[in-house]
């Protein structure tokens, strides 16, 4: 499936990949000791999980990227997808759907998704189930599939900024 963005969505996505060094395991990275907290719910990559190996301390770094991208494609501001209260409709849908695709494509569990999003795991729990029960409408899983399509481009990218080269795995 091809995967077209437009030039702002495209620059947002660009920028939020030159992320630090650190963050993707490149020069500069610290590698004194190799990482011991790796989460036992992430598959390898492309089995369920999307990074091989997620490290707890970046759980929260992809639920922000995920965050931007929702944020960018539904036309809702970052600052209310990642705000504390309830909101109108479209912005809780939006939100729905980052933790959605923060639990399903990059393998974070639902209590870390919580976290990073300030939630309750239930309430994760309840976003996830909305989202699937909304999947049978055929534009609504259409418009999914992309953004899980961008997403997993944007974690290999990632995958092979932070070990140097691409991992192995199917696609669905």
């Amino acid at each position: 499936m091809s995967f077209e963005l437009s030039d702002p969505a495209r620059n947002a996505v660009e920028s939020r990949l030159r992320m630090p060094s650190a963050l993707r395991g490149g020069p500069g990275a610290r590698r004194a000791r190799p990482p011991a907290n790796l989460e036992p719910e992430a598959e390898p990559f492309m089995a369920g999980g999307l990074i091989a190996g997620l490290r707890r301390d970046m759980a929260g770094e992809a639920c922000g990227l995920v965050q931007e991208v929702v944020s960018i494609v539904f036309d809702v501001p970052l600052a209310e997808i990642r705000r504390a209260n309830r909101c109108q409709s479209r912005i809780c849908d939006a939100r729905h759907v980052a933790m959605y695709l923060a639990n399903t494509t990059f393998g974070i569990s639902l209590s870390r998704v919580a976290r990073a999003f300030g939630r309750e795991r239930t309430t994760v729990a309840h976003a996830v189930r909305r989202v699937e029960d909304k999947r049978d409408d055929q534009s609504f899983d259409a418009r999914l599939e992309r953004l899980e399509a961008l997403l997993a481009a944007i974690g290999r990218a990632i995958e092979v900024g932070r070990t140097g080269r691409a991992a192995v795995g199917g696609g669905r």
